[in-house]
């Protein structure tokens, strides 16, 4: 019985430029790192880190030191279906990147979050400590909504 010919595997795209790692955590040498860590085929630094990939990111927008400027106050926020808080996460991570880089910092004001899953209000309540955390976005078109707690408290307007 003839046997099927065997494929061949092409080298994969992805080039180990070296062999030093990135250190985990915030370190203020990231940006340096990065120009010599791994990188694809194209020369390009794998970002593999989320506080590397914001890092990156505001190095391409200059232009966000005028925009917290014109702000002149805390940026307000709020989260429904808020599950791992994913936009206060990503603000967080653009200020201390903005801030490393162009010296500005941008200011949050978490103003609440709403959450019906009580694993993720749990979740939100013991890495985020927002001021309300309200259980159902169908009541906040409301005056008043219920907490995750069983308060009811005004919604923020």
């Amino acid at each position: 019985s003839p046997t099927a010919p065997t494929k061949k595997r092409a080298a994969p795209k992805t080039t180990k430029a070296t062999t030093k790692r990135l250190t985990p955590g915030g370190s203020k040498n990231r940006n340096a790192q990065l120009k010599t860590a791994y990188t694809d085929g194209a020369g390009l630094p794998v970002l593999s880190h989320p506080q590397d990939m914001f890092d990156d990111l505001m190095t391409k927008a200059p232009e966000f030191e005028g925009v917290v400027e014109l702000l002149s106050r805390p940026l307000r926020i709020a989260t429904m279906c808020s599950g791992t808080e994913s936009p206060v996460l990503a603000l967080d991570m653009m200020s201390r990147a903005a801030e490393e880089q162009y010296g500005v910092k941008l200011e949050i004001e978490h103003l609440f979050s709403c959450e019906i899953e009580p694993f993720k209000q749990a979740y939100i309540e013991r890495n985020f400590q927002p001021p309300i955390l309200f259980r159902d976005i169908r009541e906040l078109g409301r005056k008043k909504a219920v907490t995750a707690f069983g308060s009811l408290v005004d919604v923020p307007g």
